[in-house]
C-alpha cells in the first residue's frame, strides 16, 4: 500500500504534467490522469506494475505507459522498452514508442533499436521501425536495412522499415529499397516506392520503370515518379 507521502508526491507530479501540457491538449491529458486515479493508480509503483502486466485492460496499460513516459521515474526506459518489445496490443506499443522517441535519450533510442531486432511480435518490430523513422536518425539505418533483408520477416515490419528509411533519407538505403520492389506483398512494394521517391536518387528510375504493369497502388505511385521530380528533390538537399 502506498504511503501518504508517496501518494501526495505522485499527485503533485500528475498536476505538473497538466501544467506543462499545451492548453489545447490539457483536457485530453486530464482524462488520462482521471482514468489512472479512478483505477487506483496513485503512486509511482502502480503504473510500473500495470505497464508490466502484459494483460488486462489495454487502455489502462496504454495510459500507464503514457504516464511513465511523462513522469520519467527511475527505470522508466527499461519498462517502456520491454513493453515495446513484448506487448501484443498496438495501442500499448504505440504509447510506449511515442514516450521513448519524445525523450530523445540515447538509452531510449537503443531500446527502440532492440525492439526492432528482437521484438516478440510483428507489431513490436513494426512499431519500433515507425519510431526510428520519426527520429530521422542515421544511426537507425543499418537496423532498418537488416529488417528489410530478413527473409521470414512479416510484411508489416518490412513496410514500416521501408517508410522509415524514406524519412531518414540516407542513400545507403537505395539498393535495399530497390530490391524490395520485387517483394510479393503490395504494401511492401508501395512503401519501397515511397522511400525511393523521398530519397530522390536517380539510380531508382530503371527499377521504378518496371512497375509500369503493376496494377496495385505501388505501381500507380511508381509510374508517377519522373526524372524531373527526382532531380528537383536532389536539388533541395
Amino acid at each position: 500500500m502506498a504511503s501518504s507521502r508517496s501518494t501526495v508526491t505522485f499527485s503533485r507530479e500528475l498536476q505538473r504534467v497538466v501544467r506543462t501540457t499545451p492548453a489545447r491538449n490539457r483536457q485530453e491529458v486530464r482524462g488520462h490522469l482521471d482514468q489512472l486515479v479512478a483505477n487506483g493508480v496513485t503512486s509511482f509503483g502502480k503504473p510500473f506494475r500495470v505497464a508490466q502486466s502484459g494483460k488486462g485492460n489495454h487502455a489502462l496499460r496504454a495510459t500507464s505507459r503514457w504516464a511513465i513516459g511523462r513522469l520519467t521515474p527511475k527505470g522508466w526506459i527499461r519498462v517502456l522498452g520491454k513493453a515495446l518489445a513484448t506487448d501484443a496490443d498496438p495501442e500499448v506499443t504505440h504509447q510506449a514508442v511515442e514516450a521513448l522517441t519524445a525523450s530523445g535519450h540515447a538509452m531510449a533510442v537503443k531500446a527502440i533499436k532492440d525492439a526492432l531486432l528482437r521484438g516478440k511480435h510483428p507489431i513490436n518490430r513494426a512499431t519500433a521501425a515507425w519510431g526510428l523513422g520519426s527520429l530521422h536518425s542515421p544511426s537507425a539505418v543499418p537496423g532498418l536495412i537488416a529488417a528489410l533483408r530478413r527473409k521470414k520477416e512479416d510484411p508489416t515490419v518490412k513496410a514500416e522499415a521501408a517508410e522509415a528509411l524514406g524519412y531518414i533519407r540516407n542513400r545507403a538505403a537505395v539498393g535495399p529499397l530497390i530490391a524490395l520492389l520485387n517483394d510479393p506483398n503490395p504494401s511492401v512494394r508501395f512503401q519501397a516506392v515511397f522511400g525511393l521517391g523521398t530519397l530522390g536518387d536517380p539510380r531508382a528510375l530503371p527499377a521504378l520503370e518496371k512497375l509500369r504493369d503493376d496494377n496495385t497502388e505501388a505501381g500507380g505511385w511508381g509510374r508517377s515518379v519522373r526524372p524531373w521530380s527526382l532531380r528537383r528533390t536532389i536539388s533541395r538537399w
